[in-house]
Parts: C-alpha cells; structure tokens; sequence
C-alpha cells in the first residue's frame, strides 16, 4: 500500500522539477541575450550623425557640452528666448525692438564663428543662429530667429554684457540702432556684418577689442563715434581673412577718428570707404602692420584711396607721423607718406626740406595739375608715385633728381628757375 502511494507522489514531483527548469529557460533567455548584445555593443562604433541628419531626427538638436537647446516662447506681442549663454533676449513685435540683458556676455571667449553654412538651414533655406546660440530647428524655433533677422529694427544691450559675440547680429536686415552699455569690452568678428540700414553706432570707452568684419558691408554707417577716454587697442582683421577690416566696405563713412591707443592697422583698413571725408589719427599711432619699424609706415597705402579725402589729421603729441595742412608726413617731416586724394587745391608746392616721397603718396590724384618741386636733391624711384594723375605737371629744377625721374616716367613737366 505505501509503494502504491509513494510511487505517484515522487513522479508528480519529477514533473514539477522539470516544468519549473523549462520555465525558468524560458525566463532566463532573452537577459542572456540582452547581456550578450550589450556586450557585442561596446566593441562596435557609435554611427556619425551628419548636421543635417540630426536636425531632422530631431526637434531639439543636441547642443555643444551637453547644453539644452534655448528656451523660446512666441506670443502675440514678445517672442522671448532663454539662450544657452545665460542671456535674455525680449524681443517685442509691435516696436520692433529687441532688449538683451545678462551677466558676462552673449557668449564667453570661446565663441564659435557663426558663418553663413551654420547660419542656414540646409531644407529651406532659413537660419536658425543668432548671437552665440543655435535656436531649435523647430517651425517655432525657426520663426522666431528670422523675424528677428528680419524685422528688428533696434537693439537694446543692458549693461551687464560684457560681450557682443561673433556675428552676434549679421545680416538684421532693419537695423538702424543698437545701443551698446558701458559693461562690453569686446565686439566679435562680423558682430553686424551687413546691417545695411545701420547709420550710426557708438563705441563706449569700455570696449577694448573690435575684431575684422565687425561693420564690414554698412554701407548706409557715416558715423562711428568712440567716446572719449576709448580703451579700444585692437582692431584686427579677422585671422582668415586678412583683408577684412572692422570697416571693410562702409561705403558711407565720411569721417574716422582712430582711437588713442590703437598703434597699427592692416594696409587694408580702408578698402572700400569710397566717402571718407577726414580721418584723424591718435597720439599712439605709427602705421601698417606689414612696415612698421622703418621709415615707409605708409608706403603702399591702397587703402586709403577714398576721392572725397580732403584732410588727414594726426594728434600733436604723436611722435611718428605730422599733418601739415591735411597733408601727411613724418614726425621730421622729411618724408611726404600722403596727399589726400580730394583736395580742391589743384597746385600743391612741395615744402623745402622734403627728401623723399612714399611710393604712392599722389597716386590717383586726379585733380591735382600742378606740383612744384624745388629741391634739386630731392629723390623719387616710384613709378606709380603719380599714377593716374591725369592732368599734373611736375615744375622742376634743371639737372634735378626729379627732372630724371620725370622724363623716365613719361611725366609731364616744365623748368624753372
């Protein structure tokens, strides 16, 4: 009798023991392969995901170290961006005006150049960068960026900002003011690049650098005023592309002062400014980058060809360069480095003392007729030192230096006593 019942109770446990190693199997399995898989995972490489690709995988693109993307709200009267860089932009849609607040900057040091692939959306043409931040590659993210862009008419930066980052405002198609406290000490490369509405802008003394492009393409900018007591001391081109000046191509600029602490400037600096009327130059100021530290500090002066330049002023206590009416010389003033090309004058006597001339000091002096030159040691070796002067003649000694250079030259001239 107990067999009878001993034998049924162990095959039932049998059962039991087996149907409970299947379940367990069958449990069991896909964590050994979701192990195995995560173990095959860590030898494999991470796909690269292109710009283009993630903005359309995603709403928000993710943002350099990790930083969320800004926080951009749109209603009937402001839009209002949160950025990355810890700035507020307010911008209100009935007067146009964008008001910027913030400690520190727009963006720190390390700023990336926003150029004009980064600043457009590859889709649809639209760009979605301003200041130091790419908005979302939403259509909210999108909207809100171009109608900045596009409608601004005034900036506001509140004092607080240190820095007015690179391309920070390129291309605002209808600004005509920005107001600028006296807490920013640096305006990046190409800053406002091509705000073509921009008539005139005020450098407060707190501002120490302005890079290459900062105003380049204002070509309604006549006025750009430094207050006075300017700590600026560098106005460099920007590093890859040395032939962009803060005021490459300001085509309604009548007039620059340098400020005081600036001592060098590209040879290019004034390409483009067709309208300069006068340009004055500060108590520290010695020439081009490319020959300081010899006598030539103007020598090849391509740039400062505008027709309308009628005088060239230098401060009195500069110890390198003299103005002597409009006219620019060195400090000794044996040296003549440059005669403006818009003079209304038409003769122009050559002071006693001058030994030499630079190699384009009346280049383009289209309305000049009449140059006297007593000075029989006097010497020029330039070909282009007259080049396209029209109308002018050289009034020489005979057996001069001068006469030589005349007749080699193919330049008129007459003898006198």
């Amino acid at each position: 009798m107990k067999r009878q019942i001993a034998f049924p109770l162990v095959l039932s446990i049998t059962i039991l023991l087996l149907l409970g190693g299947m379940l367990y199997a069958i449990l069991a399995a896909p964590t050994q392969s979701t192990k195995k898989l995560a173990m095959t995972s860590k030898h494999q490489p991470t796909p690269k995901i292109t710009a283009t690709a993630a903005n359309k995988a995603s709403a928000e693109p993710t943002m350099p170290n990790d930083t969320p993307a800004p926080q951009t709200k749109i209603t009937k009267k402001y839009i209002r961006i949160q950025a990355t860089d810890s700035s507020l932009w307010k911008y209100n849609r009935k007067t146009h005006t964008l008001i910027i607040t913030g400690n520190g900057g727009t963006n720190s040091e390390s700023a990336a150049i926003i150029d004009a692939d980064s600043q457009m959306d590859k889709d649809d043409g639209q760009r979605y960068n301003i200041g130091s931040f790419s908005l979302d590659s939403t259509a909210k993210g999108r909207h809100a960026a171009n109608e900045l862009i596009t409608k601004t008419e005034k900036i506001i930066i509140k004092d607080g900002i240190t820095t007015i980052n690179s391309a920070a405002f390129a291309s605002f198609q209808s600004l005509t003011k920005i107001t600028i406290p006296n807490s920013v000490k640096k305006i990046g490369d190409f800053a406002l690049k091509d705000c073509k509405r921009l008539q005139q802008i005020t450098i407060p003394a707190s501002v120490v650098k302005i890079g290459g492009g900062a105003f380049e393409n204002c070509t309604n900018l006549y006025d750009i005023k430094f207050e006075s007591g300017s700590n600026c001391n560098s106005m460099e081109n920007y590093p890859n592309n040395p032939g962009s000046s803060p005021i490459q191509n300001c085509k309604s600029l009548r007039t620059f002062q340098m400020p005081n602490r600036i001592k060098y400037i590209s040879k290019y600096f004034f390409e483009g400014c067709d309208s300069l009327e006068s340009v004055s130059f500060g108590k520290n100021f010695r020439g081009y980058q490319m020959t300081f530290g010899d006598e030539n500090i103007f020598d090849d002066s391509s740039s400062l060809l505008s027709k309308k330049l009628q005088k060239i002023k230098v401060a009195k206590s500069n110890p390198y360069l003299e103005s002597i009416d409009g006219i620019l010389y060195d400090k000794q003033q044996k040296r003549l480095l440059l005669y403006p090309r818009g003079r209304i004058s038409t003769t122009y006597r050559v002071p006693k003392g001058t030994k030499s001339m630079s190699d384009s000091a009346f280049r383009l002096c289209d309305r000049l007729q009449t140059v006297i030159i007593s000075d029989k040691k006097l010497k020029l070796h330039y070909k282009r030192l007259f080049e396209d002067c029209k109308h002018v003649t050289l009034y020489v000694k005979s057996n001069s230096q001068v006469l030589n250079y005349a007749k080699k030259c193919n330049i008129n001239y007459k003898i006198i006593n």
